[in-house]
């Protein structure tokens, strides 16, 4: 089956990949900015530290909850 396949290369070879897109648009809608060059390094420790709690979603997105760039983000300038 193709899609299984698929899947089961995704989970093997490509965990970390899928992980760093998803922590990078998660802390990107929860800043409510696009991430820059400087956010390297909280996407890099959000990545490990999600990698190191086996991967979980509440995992992940407790870390950004906690990360500075989530709790120093500037509110949206209404126009």
């Amino acid at each position: 089956d193709g899609l299984r396949a698929l899947k089961t290369y995704l989970l093997q070879h490509r965990k970390d990949d899928i992980v760093e897109n998803m922590v990078r648009r998660l802390l990107s809608y929860a800043a409510g900015r696009r991430l820059t060059y400087r956010d390297r390094f909280a996407v890099e420790a959000l990545v490990d530290r999600t990698r190191a709690s086996q991967y979980g979603m509440r995992d992940i997105i407790v870390s950004i909850c906690q990360s500075d760039t989530f709790r120093h983000a500037s509110p949206k300038k209404e126009k």
